[in-house]
């Protein structure tokens, strides 16, 4: 893994460099990213998606490149998602593949997440950003872990 911050963008040359990012990322607001988890298609495994997200960043979803198979990111399909979506387009490449990833915020008890962040990594060029992040509202909510 290793991320290059001397350009205008932050660039990684593998998927696991969204964790690191997304941890700086998180500092940034005084949060902590007590948990990571990368996006693989529950069907084929595919760690490459098209990515569509809300204006208001508080909802993602993800189509699989391999097998088409789409999902919301962390049951963030529910009430929020309203309103036109906006397709992930690599500002640096025009490349609309990326990896997923997304980093978790846990409650003091560590017994909930507070807070979520939705990384990208563009699959061609490298580049990495947050295209959501939102908090759940509600516990339990463990489980959202395993929805990344």
């Amino acid at each position: 893994m290793s991320i290059d911050k001397s350009g205008t963008w932050w660039t990684g040359t593998e998927p696991g460099d969204l964790e690191p990012y997304l941890t700086y990322f998180a500092s940034d607001a005084n949060f902590t990213v007590d948990e990571f988890r990368l996006s693989r298609c529950p069907d084929c495994g595919s760690p490459l998606f098209q990515v569509e997200y809300l204006d208001a960043r508080t909802s993602a979803r993800h189509v699989c490149m391999a097998c088409g198979r789409a999902q919301f990111v962390c049951d963030g399909g529910g009430p929020r998602w309203h309103g036109p979506a906006r397709s992930f387009i690599c500002p640096a490449c025009s490349s609309q593949v990326a990896n997923v990833g997304v980093g978790f915020t846990l409650n003091q008890a560590k017994d909930a997440v507070d807070w979520l962040y939705v990384g990208l990594r563009c699959a061609r060029c490298g580049l990495l950003g947050c295209a959501a992040d939102w908090s759940l509202g509600y516990s339990p909510s463990m489980h959202v872990l395993d929805w990344a």
